[in-house]
């Protein structure tokens, strides 16, 4: 247990894990989805980037279930986006927007209206992957 301060901190410091967890979840999304459409061997390719800088657990653990289109829930989309919105309060709070945040609840809105808030947020990887598969050009 690691204590942050006067009563609140506890929730600020989970506010920032889900913001930074939302950016990893979008950087892989993008990535893994450039990777498949250019045609690279994914397989090949993940243990290369997870001995990187750009190694993470998120990586390691949910990159090629991402690639198989496998969101069997980790850390379900819903919950994700509830912690978000918490994380969004607390950021008006303080007068600012961040962007990540924002586009990262736009996307998940879309995918649970479709029916995918029970999977893991990795489930994002479905919206990037179709920009590709479609052909659409234009950004999300």
């Amino acid at each position: 247990m690691t204590h942050f301060g006067p009563s609140g901190f506890g929730q600020r410091a989970k506010a920032v894990n889900q913001v930074l967890a939302a950016g990893m979840v979008q950087a892989i999304s993008e990535a893994l989805a450039f990777a498949d459409a250019s045609g690279l061997d994914t397989e090949q390719l993940l243990p290369v980037l997870g001995q990187g800088a750009v190694g993470s657990r998120l990586l390691e653990r949910r990159g090629a279930r991402m690639l198989a289109e496998d969101f069997e829930p980790g850390f379900r989309m819903a919950l994700h986006e509830k912690d978000l919105r918490l994380s969004q309060a607390l950021l008006q709070s303080l007068e600012v927007n961040l962007p990540m945040v924002e586009m990262t609840l736009k996307h998940y809105e879309r995918l649970m209206a479709q029916g995918h808030g029970d999977e893991d947020m990795t489930a994002l990887y479905r919206l990037k992957r179709e920009l590709f598969r479609t052909g659409n050009r234009r950004s999300l």
